[in-house]
């Protein structure tokens, strides 16, 4: 581990646990312990623990990366830690997605629009995260939880967006089936 300015996870690790933690091997437990400190008694818009946001996520993926991207898809975004504080314990294509996932709300104001430039990306781990991510927040045990008010702002905000993440997920799915069957 090199001796350089680690950002926000000095709040959160002191320097032995992140040696302890750059000592984890299998990147989703790394992932898991550090969304487990990071929100440890953080609750999302229902009263429940966040951490089961991010977990509900990551079981949903289809690839160990994405499992990974998923546990930390708002860390950077919700201002816990910075793309530099996961640089050295994550690979890049780790980084690219998260940064793919991590709205800029002056760039991108209107939700709709942050949602087109992931589809845009044609990064299939960041589109899957989010197509899950939707999911997750639209589903009724969390959804039901809220005011009258809130849960119909949500739901205009996550119906409209839902139909477009699936059909590009569905859309670079067979992309990659068709591409795979090529390169057999």
């Amino acid at each position: 581990m090199s001796n350089r300015n680690y950002g926000n996870i000095k709040k959160y690790f002191s320097t032995d646990d992140l040696k302890k933690l750059y000592q984890i091997s299998d990147l989703e437990l790394r992932a898991l312990s550090i969304v487990g400190r990071v929100y440890a008694e953080h609750l999302d818009l229902s009263g429940n623990a966040e951490t089961g946001h991010f977990v509900r996520i990551a079981k949903q993926m289809t690839s160990p990366i994405g499992c990974v991207v998923a546990l930390l898809h708002d860390i950077v975004e919700d201002g816990y830690l910075t793309f530099w504080d996961l640089f050295g314990l994550f690979p890049i294509s780790v980084i690219s997605s998260l940064q793919i996932l991590c709205r800029d709300k002056e760039k991108y104001p209107y939700y709709v629009d942050y949602v087109a430039s992931v589809l845009h990306s044609n990064d299939i781990i960041a589109i899957e995260v989010k197509l899950h991510d939707i999911g997750d927040n639209l589903s009724p045990r969390r959804i039901l939880e809220l005011a009258e008010e809130k849960q119909k702002k949500l739901l205009k905000k996550y119906c409209e967006a839902l139909p477009k993440v699936f059909e590009t997920y569905n859309k670079e799915i067979q992309k990659l089936s068709r591409k795979r069957r090529n390169d057999q």
